[in-house]
């Protein structure tokens, strides 16, 4: 590109100098230089802004530069030139306002003053819209890093903080321990729903129960931490707390559940198998931060409070829970001001549960899929020790 730059310059430079024989008051090579033969050089320069670069821009200007000043040069030591040298007319006291005005009215004459104005004139202008471009594009490169980190937030958080992230009024990149409520959800029997489908229609599949599921959290001002194969793990109180976070937790996975089966009753009525999933849900504390390397950084949390929602996730398919919820979620949902009766479904005692992996035995509670003819097994201990059997 500079090199098509450099033979167009040259080229249009040398246009404008050499004298036309068809018009006998150009006829003369001085002539280029009192004209407005210039502009069109200049409006040249000028335009390769276009190009958004600001090194062609300057590169252009140079370019221009030193066409223009060796055309001058050439035409300045003709023979025949007339010049006051490197001075202004002006600056001549020994000569005449007459002599003065002759010098200027000859078809020879060439002003050095005016030369130098020119090449100043296309420096300065070339210096600044570079600068121009320079910065124009650098805004622009924010604006796209801002527009892409924007996205990528979008799809992990709940909307209507996006835009707060991204202003960084959030702090993301520090450790904490927090109190959140951790949700996943499953796909039931995904490997057998899956096995007869083209990997597309397998992919189409899962595409759709995640956007789905994200949808749902996003609704519910939670936040999306990861999808895991058929499985989407999502969380309420990152990367900011709030009092609701419980409720918000609890109404989530019931709207999960009938998007669910909403979407199963569309798939039944065009000849596809039903979808099942199951949800497990558990509010404790755990620790919110970054995790991986260098290269590759991922806002999560882990703890135990994680692997007990991954547990009860798992009960669901020995319960047939449609949800497996621990009594601290619950606990927390009364703390919020919520009601286990005001929810969707309903969610029953099912008794103290030794999770794998954990020593101590966690309350559940547990809702079946609306319209089912399972009954709640109730609790599996009768010593009424539990505060929240008579929810």
């Amino acid at each position: 590109m500079g090199a098509i730059l450099l033979v167009q310059i040259s080229l249009l430079t040398a246009v404008l100098i050499v004298p036309d024989p068809l018009i006998a008051s150009q006829a003369l090579p001085q002539i280029a230089f009192r004209t407005a033969n210039f502009l069109y050089l200049y409006a040249f320069v000028i335009g390769t802004v276009l190009s958004y670069s600001s090194g062609l821009m300057l590169w252009a200007g140079c370019i221009a530069t030193v066409a223009w000043s060796i055309s001058f040069w050439i035409v300045y030591r003709l023979p025949d030139t007339v010049s006051p040298g490197r001075t202004s007319l002006l600056d001549l006291p020994a000569l005449t306002l007459n002599e003065r005005l002759a010098i200027f009215l000859d078809p020879h004459y060439m002003s050095f003053v005016t030369f130098r104005t020119q090449l100043l004139l296309l420096l300065l202008t070339s210096a600044i819209l570079a600068f121009a471009v320079w910065r124009s594009r650098r805004l622009v490169l924010r604006q796209m890093v801002t527009e892409s980190a924007h996205a990528n937030l979008a799809r992990y958080f709940s909307p209507d903080i996006v835009d707060e992230l991204a202003a960084g009024t959030y702090a993301i990149d520090s450790s904490r321990a927090e109190n959140v409520g951790v949700l996943f959800v499953d796909v039931v029997g995904f490997t057998a729903l899956t096995e007869n489908l083209a990997p597309e229609r397998a992919i189409a599949l899962l595409r759709s129960f995640h956007t789905r599921m994200s949808d749902t959290v996003f609704r519910f001002g939670g936040t999306v931490d990861k999808y895991i194969g058929d499985e989407v793990m999502a969380t309420f109180g990152t990367p900011q707390k709030r009092v609701d976070d419980a409720d918000r937790l609890f109404a989530c996975a019931c709207a999960m559940i009938a998007q669910i089966d909403l979407w199963s009753a569309k798939r039944v009525r065009r000849g596809a198998a039903p979808v099942r999933v199951g949800i497990g849900i558990h509010y404790g504390e755990a620790v919110l931060g970054n995790v991986g390397g260098e290269r590759c950084l991922e806002f999560t949390v882990i703890g135990d409070t994680v692997n007990v929602a991954s547990r009860l996730e798992r009960l669901t398919r020995d319960r047939g829970f449609a949800v497996a919820a621990s009594g601290e979620a619950i606990a927390a949902l009364i703390d919020a001001g919520g009601r286990i009766d005001a929810l969707p479904l309903a969610f029953n005692l099912d008794g103290p549960v030794a999770l794998r992996g954990r020593a101590v035995a966690v309350e559940v509670w547990g809702a079946y899929w609306p319209g089912s003819d399972a009954r709640c097994r109730g609790p599996n201990h009768t010593d009424g020790a539990s505060p929240l059997r008579r929810l």
